[in-house]
């Protein structure tokens, strides 16, 4: 699909929730979906779990690990966002609640997706969900001790419409909390609620939790769609392009954590920046 189609497809199409039967975490979304915010199943698929509605948007449910998915086999997906409820694993074991869009900035497919390629995601759905999932950390008193930030882009699926995740865990014991699963289910209703951004832009520099452009999004200054972490230098730079192109909103800013950028690549990405005519943002 290419970008055109994927415009036309926002205008016409709903945004659905996708769960994994691999995934802990994502199931006990759908299961706090069904018993806590009045979805209900509804029309069963051969060899699938019952898909879940509201009434106005479905949630889907596949055997396929997220990350590992092909999107376009999905069978009759349409749909304008695919919003995926995941787990999340940290090797140091924090438990915390994120948002991301996807793509891989190098040549390491590892973990899904295409090498060197980035999904299309929509700012205004990163910015909403990221939000309401701070909101809810926030009042829960059992995730007041969670890290609660965006990510940068990373991992699979590869996506022809915009796709972010909303996900939450840690630790093995984190992936089974009730409350976290609470935030995660709210946030996935304020990604499905949420419109195109008018403050979009494209992040660059920092590290994986990404703490400059989480502020950003929480004082309400910007909605970022991909990200290119200082570690995806310098294979990033190639394929700046695409995270302006593959946002929903087709931003021209792009935000740069200055002191998140390697010296010895300031310049060039400041020069690609000013190749591909965009507007400069530095903090420092």
């Amino acid at each position: 699909m290419n970008s055109r189609n994927t415009e036309h497809a926002a205008q016409e199409l709903s945004p659905i929730i996708l769960f994994s039967k691999q995934d802990v975490a994502s199931m006990l979304v759908r299961q706090t979906l069904l018993e806590n915010f009045n979805w209900r199943e509804t029309c069963g698929e051969k060899n699938r779990e019952p898909i879940i509605t509201n009434g106005t948007t479905l949630g889907i449910t596949t055997s396929t690990q997220h990350v590992y998915m092909h999107i376009d086999e999905i069978e009759n997906l349409k749909t304008s966002l695919i919003i995926i409820a995941s787990s999340h694993r940290s090797e140091m074991g924090i438990k915390s609640l994120h948002v991301h869009s996807t793509g891989n900035w190098g040549p390491d497919a590892k973990l899904g997706g295409e090498p060197y390629k980035l999904s299309y995601t929509m700012a205004g759905a990163v910015g909403s969900a990221f939000r309401k999932l701070y909101e809810k950390a926030t009042e829960m008193v059992v995730l007041r001790d969670w890290l609660v930030s965006l990510e940068v882009t990373h991992h699979g699926p590869y996506s022809p419409v915009p796709l972010i995740f909303v996900e939450f865990g840690g630790p093995p014991s984190a992936l089974t909390c009730r409350e976290a699963s609470i935030a995660v289910a709210e946030a996935c209703i304020s990604a499905v609620n949420a419109v195109p951004s008018n403050r979009p832009a494209v992040g660059i520099g920092g590290n994986h939790y990404a703490p400059l452009f989480t502020k950003l999004t929480l004082d309400n200054q910007f909605d970022f769609g991909h990200m290119m972490p200082k570690y995806a230098f310098p294979h990033g730079i190639n394929i700046l392009s695409e995270a302006f192109d593959k946002t929903l909103e087709k931003t021209n800013i792009a935000v740069i954590d200055w002191k998140g950028v390697p010296g010895t690549y300031r310049s060039e990405i400041i020069n690609q920046l000013k190749k591909l005519g965009k507007d400069i943002v530095v903090k420092k």
